[in-house]
């Protein structure tokens, strides 16, 4: 896929009416597709770049992501620079004048399944998983629905699904929606997965055992 971006400076309009969080300036971020991207018109966007080894961290939210800053770079004129599926990290800043930028993506079938991250750059964290299917969003709403068949859908996505955000979604919508969240979570704890084993103690933590619910 081919896209053209637009990068406002502090200065323009379009910068101070929309704030600098719609355009993602300030945002540390990976991405899990791999892209190639060119300055075509202006000075180009301010980025500091790092890096970091995706198979070293689980992905949990609050984990050490051991970024490693690379330094400060510019996407001038004519520059061309690959950014790789989740490995490079950028914050990316405003132009000193606006700014187009030409992307060329990759794409593949798995990456909807491939979580991509946002940074606590000071503690060196993970502090959100962007990434969200729409199939996340229908297994929550047929269990809070009660749709028939709903918590056999979530029961068995918390157990089998080859991906760990999908297992935690379902896990997070039986607990508020089966009628023993307790053995969920339970079960949940033994999970061969670290990130949704853990994700389950916490949750265990914080259910109330009387009421059989979240605090």
């Amino acid at each position: 896929m081919l896209r053209a971006n637009f990068w406002p400076a502090a200065q323009d309009r379009a910068l101070r009416a929309g704030g600098r969080g719609a355009f993602f300036y300030d945002l540390p971020h990976d991405h899990n597709f791999p892209f190639l991207t060119v300055g075509y018109h202006g000075p180009g966007y301010w980025s500091d770049d790092y890096r970091y080894d995706v198979a070293a961290i689980d992905g949990s939210v609050g984990e050490a992501a051991g970024l490693r800053h690379i330094g400060r770079s510019r996407l001038d004129p004519g520059n061309v620079l690959l950014y790789r599926m989740r490995d490079d990290v950028h914050v990316q800043l405003p132009p000193d004048a606006f700014s187009v930028s030409l992307n060329i993506l990759g794409y593949d079938a798995a990456q909807p399944w491939l979580d991509q991250y946002r940074f606590d750059i000071r503690g060196n964290t993970i502090a959100q998983i962007l990434t969200s299917t729409p199939a996340e969003a229908l297994v929550t709403l047929a269990v809070a629905a009660d749709l028939p068949d709903g918590l056999d859908l979530a029961e068995q996505f918390a157990a089998r699904h080859p991906c760990d955000r999908m297992r935690i979604t379902a896990i997070d919508a039986l607990v508020r929606g089966s009628p023993d969240p307790l053995a969920v979570l339970h079960r949940a704890t033994t999970d061969p997965s670290r990130r949704v084993a853990d994700h389950a103690r916490q949750l265990l933590d914080r259910l109330d055992p009387d009421r059989m619910q979240l605090s």
